[in-house]
């Protein structure tokens, strides 16, 4: 539509959740060909996160033991908690996690597996102050997360 165009606020990464108690909770990071060999609860497949951790895995080649889709981050990790398997989430959900004295993020080795977050506008020739003010403050708070847009996207 010609009438919207999206904004790129920033680039965040992505992470492996495990157990605490799993034996790789005693690493910081993961290689991808590990996480094939994990049970995993994942997004469902009608979301935009989902599509992108299909693309990861056809990228590296793995095949992905799914248990469990489910639409929430927050139930991801409760699955995780109660031992379903891991999972793979932004790393600002993990940083702020419910569950942090029982589960351990992961950052996957090689190049980072990344999500875009951004919104969708009606066309303006210039955004309004206080929109601009807001991406600022979005970009400030999560951009520690991965890489900080500052352009928009086409």
């Amino acid at each position: 539509n010609k009438d919207l165009r999206t904004h790129l606020l920033f680039s965040e990464e992505m992470v492996v959740v495990v157990r605490k108690s799993d034996a790789l909770a005693q690493k910081r990071q993961v290689e991808a060909a590990e996480i094939g060999r994990l049970p995993l609860v994942l997004y469902d497949q009608n979301t935009k996160t989902r599509t992108r951790l299909d693309e990861f895995f056809r990228s590296e080649g793995i095949s992905p033991r799914i248990v469990l889709e489910l639409s929430s981050v927050e139930a991801m990790q409760m699955m995780v908690g109660a031992g379903f398997g891991a999972t793979i989430i932004p790393a600002s959900a993990a940083k702020a996690l419910p569950y942090r004295d029982i589960l351990h993020p992961l950052r996957i080795g090689g190049k980072p597996l990344t999500r875009d977050v951004g919104v969708v506008l009606t066309s303006f020739p210039r955004f309004p102050k206080l929109m601009e003010e807001m991406f600022r403050l979005i970009q400030k708070t999560f951009g520690g997360f991965g890489v900080p847009a500052s352009k928009p996207a086409a």
